[in-house]
């Protein structure tokens, strides 16, 4: 028997219905979104909104052992310091906390993620898992000696990934932009051209990082130079991170920026003339954890329909919830409506993912169903819950 299903608000991906039914089959896919009148039937009613399960486009689901573990305010140098040495742990204790993150994802309402991956220690649990998830298999080091090392341990992670999880979607990125030789940028962007894949890579997520760029200076040049052999093969470009950054993206695949803590307009600008298949994932709980420190949101929204939503790692973040996400940003920005924040967390992510099937309302999509409780106004606030409820 199909389910009728009604809210005070109905947002399908992209725009707020009032007085409307949302019609499911028995398997939960979209029968149909249309208005009362048309349906005739008496539906199952919520106060607050009905939307799309979200999408988290952002986590390191196998750091999830560090929950607690990681001093907050370090900035990002002083992170990387504490989570290198903290991330080695018994496997016990690794598949215990995926398994327990992964259901806080269930149960507030995500179906999806977009994962990265150091290890092959989600695979298990991914190979069994009710959540949907795109696999970026990570790779970093900036001898550029080692460069085909890297790109072949990314092939082998992701051919295992293959073999436990056939269904699965992965590619192979690069971490960020200081992290990474122009060797193996050149070797990623060879693997894109043949995969079709996707890129995630950490972008502008502390002052320094610039700096590093700007001038071969800073905390991060100085923590690069401590690793291994330093890094004497990098020279400074002269210009911020980004744009010293974006020309060695493939321009065949969808980009994924993620936290753009200090990007600045003319940053995406610079990269918008490179290639316009960029998205920006914001990471607000991560970024106040890490930086103590909010991306300028208001120069984002111009290209909303290119904004997703991620939580970062529990190494960052005390909750995996992208709802606590969105009410951070409403916090912060008061001046967000709830429909973009949601849209961001829906639809714009499926786009960028190719998730026909999730992120919308749309006649043949599976996309789970959350409820939201708000407001008066029908906005998100400080008091929002969500519950799976399709």
């Amino acid at each position: 028997m199909p389910r009728y299903l009604s809210a005070d608000y109905i947002f399908d991906g992209a725009k707020m219905h009032r007085n409307s039914v949302l019609v499911l089959n028995e398997e939960g896919q979209v029968i149909s979104l249309s208005s009362e009148e048309e349906q005739g039937e008496t539906p199952e009613f919520f106060k607050g909104i009905l939307c799309p399960g979200f999408i988290n486009s952002h986590c390191h689901l196998e750091l999830s052992h560090l929950k607690g573990k990681i001093e907050k305010g370090k900035t990002l140098p002083g992170f990387i310091k504490e989570v290198v040495p903290k991330r080695l742990a018994s496997g016990s204790e690794i598949d215990a906390a995926i398994v327990a993150a992964e259901k806080e994802m269930l149960d507030d309402g995500i179906v999806a993620v977009g994962d990265i991956c150091n290890s092959e220690a989600t695979f298990p649990r991914k190979a069994v898992s009710e959540l949907v998830y795109h696999s970026f298999m990570e790779v970093f080091s900036p001898d550029p000696a080692k460069a085909h090392d890297m790109l072949n341990l990314g092939k082998t992670l992701q051919s295992r990934m293959k073999q436990m999880y056939p269904q699965s979607g992965s590619s192979i990125t690069p971490h960020a932009p200081y992290s990474v030789s122009d060797s193996l940028f050149k070797l990623i962007n060879e693997s894109c051209y043949v995969d079709d894949g996707l890129i995630s890579i950490h972008n502008q997520e502390t002052v320094s990082e610039d700096e590093m760029f700007v001038s071969a200076s800073g905390t991060m040049y100085e923590l690069m130079n401590a690793f291994g052999n330093g890094i004497p093969h990098f020279r400074a470009s002269g210009f911020r991170s980004l744009p010293s950054t974006i020309v060695k993206l493939p321009r065949c695949s969808n980009v994924l920026l993620v936290h753009n803590t200090f990007t600045n307009s003319d940053d995406i600008e610079r990269a918008l003339k490179y290639t316009p298949r960029i998205w920006f994932c914001l990471c607000p709980k991560a970024n106040l954890y890490i930086e103590n420190r909010l991306p300028d949101v208001n120069i984002f929204t111009s290209y909303s329909d290119k904004i997703v939503v991620g939580t970062d790692s529990l190494a960052s973040n005390d909750t995996l919830s992208v709802l606590e996400e969105l009410k951070t940003l409403k916090e912060h920005f008061p001046q967000l409506k709830t429909q973009m924040l949601l849209q961001w967390a829906t639809s714009n992510a499926a786009d960028f993912f190719g998730w026909k099937e999730l992120g919308t309302f749309k006649a043949g999509a599976y996309p789970g169903v959350n409820h939201i409780s708000t407001d008066e106004e029908g906005e998100i606030s400080a008091s929002s819950k969500v519950k799976r409820v399709g």
